[in-house]
């Protein structure tokens, strides 16, 4: 009786002994884990990739795969460190409960890092393309030894090497020997890239527009080299073209003839006619609408016609316009414009008609428009009115930059343009004037800093003859704030006349508050002048801003001085900054 009840005192222990077992391994372990010795980045890398860390969070994590993991840690560490170019790192841990927590910490001897010594990196052949590929191969003598660097290097270049067409490219020799008794590394890497495959045939889906409107978009023929970079600018091209709602350019590899590559390109046609209703509001302008019809495609040829009309308080407009497209390539047009206007604002009066031709294409890396209109305008001005037309020849040019469309923080915008007229050559005088804008826009902080500034000369014999629109003002939401638009410049019997010279500039600092609300502070200066003995107008003030969806919304209060005089006003603006 005795021995059996001892038995049974032993078998509720075993019990019991298993119960607490059984708990311990299925209650999940919660770990921190700290990693000593190293710099953040390695941190950072090591905890990246050391299935410890990776497992950490699972809910399956139970206390035996812990210490396996924790078992297997410093070997995973220190191969890490190897393809960081430590190959003489030591690693020792420690891992600890307290309550239901653990504490899995690595103490780490990195030791000194493996540089590199002989680097040769090489391409056969003669593409030159891929020879300046080569130098910019990111271990060079003096480096640390990074696996990871080298093999993105390496995919980097058999990449390019694809791209250009070279399909059939290999590494005939790629190596790096470490030499740990002198702690240095030499690396070999050698491509071949076989032959370079061509531009096939060329098949362009059958669409109503002319197939040659198509080919004059598609800078490479048959038998061309291949480059993937020429069917990537194909595809972008045609879709800005605005003719298409989807476009396929497809390299048919697997169609391969005597290393040519057909290229097939499927198009959809987007619909023929656009039209567009807007609507806002600006103190400058008050309430707007606007209406606009666009026919994007009238012939097979691929010419447009378009009119739109535009009502707010200061200005109402009606203008049509019809556009040959690619007259000479891709970025080229030529447009042929009528405008009809009646502008009424706190300083001026001017009903105005203007036609003419305009040629749309690329300088370089700027934007140029070229063009000739005839301006007739009936204006009055600081108490003067008149009649002018002008026969105006003009050019300019524009550049946009920017990381965002709708909320850029780096970007710029500048541009530049001249135009005049020649009494007595559909002209009743001689005038000639230039403009230079820019707005540049850089992340400061969390915020953004926003600077912009226009400068703006004429030259003329007859200023009381020249059109208000072709006069320079100042004043207004983007020019100077604080003051009624176009309050600003010379006057004459204490009425604003417009001046030969515009100088303004401003900046601006923004700061984001709460989700996409945000708070600036500004100043502006600048002025019309006759001449740069005027007085310059200065504006300050602060506002609030919110990034809708169509642009940023501006709402400022700001201070301006002029002379002896105080303005105080309220703006409110909508739109994209650049």
């Amino acid at each position: 009786m005795t021995v059996t009840a001892a038995f049974r005192h032993r078998v509720a222990a075993i019990l019991v002994l298993a119960v607490c077992l059984l708990g311990t391994a299925t209650v999940r372990a919660s770990v921190d884990i700290v990693i000593e010795g190293v710099n953040e980045a390695l941190r950072k890398r090591i905890l990246a990739q050391l299935n410890l860390a990776l497992e950490r969070d699972d809910a399956a994590l139970r206390e035996p795969r812990l210490r396996l993991l924790h078992l297997r840690a410093p070997e995973e560490i220190v191969a890490i460190l190897r393809s960081a170019g430590y190959y003489r790192a030591a690693v020792s841990g420690d891992l600890e409960r307290s309550g239901d927590r653990w504490r899995a910490s690595y103490r780490i001897e990195r030791g000194e890092p493996v540089l590199m010594a002989d680097v040769v990196v090489a391409v056969d052949g003669d593409d030159e393309v891929l020879h300046a590929r080569t130098a910019a191969f990111r271990m060079g003598p003096g480096t640390r030894l990074r696996h990871p660097v080298y093999e993105n290097d390496k995919k980097a270049l058999l990449r390019l090497a694809n791209q250009r067409g070279y399909f059939d490219a290999r590494f005939v020799e790629h190596e790096i020997l470490v030499d740990l008794e002198r702690n240095r590394a030499d690396l070999r890497l050698r491509l071949d890239p076989g032959p370079r495959y061509r531009f096939g045939a060329i098949e362009v889906a059958d669409i109503w527009l002319d197939a040659d409107l198509i080919q004059r978009l598609i800078p490479f023929a048959a038998g061309e080299p291949y480059d993937a970079a020429k069917l990537i600018g194909v595809q972008r091209t045609l879709q800005d073209s605005d003719y298409f709602s989807q476009v396929e350019v497809l390299p048919r590899r697997d169609e391969v003839v005597d290393l040519q590559v057909p290229i097939r390109i499927d198009l959809t046609l987007q619909a023929r006619n656009r039209y567009q209703v807007g609507a806002g509001f600006g103190t400058d302008s008050g309430p707007r609408l606007s209406l606009q019809w666009d026919n994007r495609y009238i012939n097979r040829a691929g010419h447009r016609l378009g009119a739109a009309l535009s009502v707010a308080r200061i200005r109402q407009a009606l203008s049509g316009g019809y556009t040959i497209p690619f007259v000479q390539g891709p970025k080229t047009s030529l447009g042929f414009t009528a405008t009809l206007a009646h502008d009424d604002t706190e300083t001026s009066v001017a009903d105005s008609a203007q036609f003419g031709m305009q040629r749309l294409g690329k300088r370089w890396i700027f934007d140029e428009n070229a063009s000739l209109s005839y301006l007739y305008e009936d204006f009055t001005i600081g108490g003067t009115q008149a009649r002018t037309g002008l026969l105006l020849p003009a050019i300019s040019w524009s550049l946009l930059r920017r990381d965002d469309e709708v909320y850029p923080r780096r970007g710029y915008r500048i541009g530049f343009g001249i135009k005049g007229a020649l009494d007595g050559v559909l002209s009743d005088l001689s005038v000639v004037q230039a403009r230079l804008s820019g707005k540049f826009i850089r992340p400061l902080g969390v915020g953004r800093l926003l600077a912009r500034a226009e400068f703006g000369a004429m030259h003329t014999t007859e200023f009381d003859r020249v059109p208000v629109s072709v006069r320079f003002l100042a004043g207004g939401d983007n020019s100077v704030r604080g003051f009624d638009y176009q309050a600003l410049g010379p006057t004459r019997a204490g009425e604003v006349i417009g001046g030969r010279y515009l100088a303004v500039g401003s900046i601006e600092y923004e700061r984001p508050i709460k989700g996409d609300w945000g708070a600036a502070v500004f100043s502006d200066v600048g002025n019309a002048f006759s001449s740069f003995n005027d007085a310059f107008a200065v504006g300050a003030g602060a506002g609030l801003r919110w990034r809708s969806r169509v642009g940023m919304l501006r709402v400022d209060l700001a201070y301006g001085r002029v002379g002896h005089k105080d303005s105080i006003r309220l703006h409110l603006t909508i739109g994209p900054d650049l």
